[in-house]
């Protein structure tokens, strides 16, 4: 028995004195092919988040352009009916009148950045939309004089189509707030109408 075993291993380490070459090339080989192999699934794996979040890019870079191109067709917007409006009456655009104008852009363009929290800005915005809704703000406060400054605000956001995220952030309050707001509005203006109707914002953009 021992010389068999003596023999077994004297034979292995025959072969693997000869072949010690190719054994060696064999174990460097299927290390090489594991560390490919784990480096292949790193790369697709790389591969997949990086098509996924190339995906998500281009997602919202065609989502904000978008947005800038609705805010750049509402700019004009205005910006034509501001025009006519001066074209009208005297061909002269006052300096609070410009100063109303761009005030409202910056709003337009990011309202998250503006802070409307003196009464100065809300009259320069108050100013503006009277410019471009044929003095919504003035006829508004003259019908309805039992409103007040906040619910002023308030319509005078919705009728320049600011959206009900956007009323939140320049009013400093939440959206179901928002909500709220509007619908009791809506019920004091259906009382004082003898009238009701289904939307508070298309009552405040036909006024």
């Amino acid at each position: 028995m021992v010389i068999i075993t003596q023999t077994f291993f004297s034979c292995w380490s025959r072969v693997f004195s000869d072949h010690i070459l190719e054994i060696g090339i064999g174990i460097a080989l299927f290390f090489f092919c594991i560390l490919y192999w784990k480096y292949k699934r790193l790369y697709v794996q790389s591969e997949c988040k990086l098509a996924a979040v190339t995906s998500r890019l281009e997602k919202e870079l065609s989502e904000e352009m978008k947005t800038i191109n609705e805010l750049e067709m509402e700019v004009n917007r205005f910006r034509t009916i501001f025009n006519k409006q001066f074209r009208v009456v005297n061909n002269s655009v006052s300096l609070k009148d410009a100063e109303a104008f761009y005030f409202y852009v910056s709003l337009l363009r990011n309202p998250t950045v503006v802070n409307l929290s003196s009464k100065e800005e809300w009259e320069n915005l108050f100013h503006f939309t009277d410019i471009v809704s044929n003095n919504f703000c003035t006829r508004f406060s003259e019908r309805f004089s039992f409103f007040k400054w906040k619910d002023l605000r308030l319509c005078c956001l919705v009728r320049l189509k600011f959206s009900t995220n956007d009323v939140a952030i320049l009013l400093g309050i939440k959206e179901e707030s928002v909500i709220k707001n509007k619908g009791r509005l809506k019920k004091q203006l259906e009382m004082n109408v003898k009238h009701s109707f289904e939307v508070f914002d298309e009552y405040i953009d036909q006024f």
